[in-house]
């Protein structure tokens, strides 16, 4: 969505970016296990992208950890500069981290202040609400049916 502003963000789906610097990619970095984690650090060469990127072992062990313990991630700047965002883990019935939903907005526009306390609260609420979702649908029964010679997946409509 565009704002009616005179600065815009564009982002499109499958846009790719380095964990290390993007909110959603720092939620996954914070659920891996620690020799996965270690091992990742290890073997992933990094690039600041900007003057406020991490990419010290130390930093980013820290990031990790700050992520894990509140449960969402936030990046200032760290992607693109004027670019800042939070993210809230999309989980499975298992607790297990399988996607990611996210809040972008311009710096410039928006303080991390009003981020962190209007508009997390809110994405984080969204993603428990998908998530749920996911584990309803999930743990609904599956008929198979045969059509043609391929056969179906059907769930029960809602």
């Amino acid at each position: 969505m565009r704002a009616a502003r005179s600065t815009g963000l564009h982002f499109q789906q499958g846009n790719r970016a380095p964990l290390y610097c993007c909110s959603t990619g720092k939620l996954f970095l914070a659920e891996m296990e620690p020799a996965e984690f270690e091992t990742w650090l290890k073997s992933i060469p990094r690039q600041p992208l900007t003057r406020r990127t991490l990419v010290s072992e130390r930093t980013l062990r820290a990031a990790a950890n700050a992520v894990r313990a509140q449960g969402w991630a936030l990046t200032d700047e760290q992607l693109a500069p004027g670019v800042r965002s939070v993210a809230a883990p999309l989980r499975d019935s298992a607790g297990r981290v399988i996607a990611a939903m996210n809040v972008t907005v311009h710096a410039a526009e928006t303080p991390v202040q009003p981020l962190t306390e209007d508009y997390l609260p809110l994405l984080l609420q969204a993603a428990r609400n998908v998530g749920a979702d996911f584990a309803r649908y999930h743990a609904a029964p599956v008929s198979t049916t045969a059509v043609g010679s391929a056969l179906a997946d059907v769930r029960p409509s809602r």
